[in-house]
């Protein structure tokens, strides 16, 4: 039932792209079947650490042990500020739940599935939004409006969601020129895309 009007919209939005001939640079780079086999593995590792199968932290320690001392010069390519700033939300997530006053008023305001879209939307923007569907599951019986609220407030503001933030590092590094038109333009979509989504959804949830 979601389907018809965001089709519609996607299909409204296409219009606007400039019909402008791409050029790519199309570089050589030969696949390397050890590191794809060890990568993998230890994905592996990773993935039965967020489930549980093994101890997260015996999973962190290994895939961090094994990077060490394999490819030691990866550890300074990693993004350390962003990490820690993504981190950061999830010990706020952690401290907010377990305030009374905050879950009082949560368990008041998601008294239908509207003001539960709503909430999602508007934790993202601050908290972005995977720490956000964190916090503000366990407090409602509406998950698919939270479900949609998070995925949603995506949109927004460069901290609702960690691709945003990425993207933005992106752009700062290879055309450090137009971060202000980035930014600009970032915005202005977001913000358009953000209120046409939360109007349709709302009569949809």
């Amino acid at each position: 039932m979601f389907h018809a009007p965001l089709v519609v919209l996607l299909m409204v939005s296409i219009q606007f792209i400039p019909k402008e001939s791409l050029s790519l640079t199309i570089t050589s780079n030969p696949f390397d079947h050890q590191k794809a086999v060890i990568y993998g593995l230890l994905m592996v590792v990773m993935i039965a650490g967020v489930f549980s199968i093994i101890p997260y932290l015996i999973a962190f320690i290994i895939v961090a042990a094994i990077v060490l001392f394999w490819q030691p010069q990866l550890f300074r390519k990693v993004d350390y500020r962003l990490l820690c700033t993504f981190a950061f939300f999830f010990i706020i997530v952690g401290n907010l739940s377990q305030s009374e006053e905050l879950i009082n008023w949560l368990q008041k305001t998601f008294t239908n599935p509207v003001n539960t879209l709503l909430d999602g939307i508007l934790a993202s923007q601050v908290i972005s939004n995977v720490p956000a569907a964190i916090l503000l599951a366990p407090f409602t019986k509406y998950h698919q409006s939270i479900l949609l609220g998070v995925n949603i407030g995506g949109l927004g503001t460069l901290i609702a969601s960690l691709a945003n933030l990425i993207g933005y590092k992106i752009v700062r590094i290879q055309i450090p020129n137009d971060c202000k038109l980035f930014t600009r333009n970032f915005y202005l979509i977001n913000i358009i895309y953000l209120t046409l989504l939360t109007i349709v959804i709302s009569f949809i949830v």
